[in-house]
């Protein structure tokens, strides 16, 4: 049976922390692109709760503030200002007229040095 010598063991020990590195590296990685995902689908759910506050056919018709109201309670886990939404036309808005809600907001990786800005919209018609 062959032994291996000291210098063969510290061989395996410095390849060892080099794979190591790169694998915990990836999944760090990982994490933040599903953070990432994460956070676009609450902002694209949060969208489409807010065009359709927007559209519902009720007396008196629902205000900025109501559609915002909605996109926050639909932003779990997402601060957002209300200069991150976005409603076109605001403030007044008619039957059969489209509605667009933009909601926007800055992403900042936790374990990796990036950033980028999410952004979703969502269009629907006026009753």
């Amino acid at each position: 049976m062959k032994t291996h010598s000291h210098r063969e063991q510290g061989q395996s020990i410095v390849e060892f922390a080099l794979i190591f590195m790169v694998l915990i590296l990836l999944t760090l990685g990982f994490l933040d692109l599903g953070r990432a995902v994460y956070m676009q689908s609450v902002l694209a759910n949060a969208a489409r709760e807010g065009a359709r506050a927007a559209i519902i056919n009720s007396n008196p018709r629902p205000t900025d503030a109501d559609i915002r109201s909605a996109v926050r309670a639909n932003a779990i886990g997402v601060q957002l200002a209300d200069s991150d939404i976005t409603i076109n036309p605001s403030p007044q808005r008619v039957p059969g007229q489209p509605v667009s809600v933009t909601v926007t907001t800055n992403y900042a990786a936790i374990f990796l040095p990036y950033q980028t800005t999410l952004v979703s919209t969502a269009r629907m018609t006026v009753e």
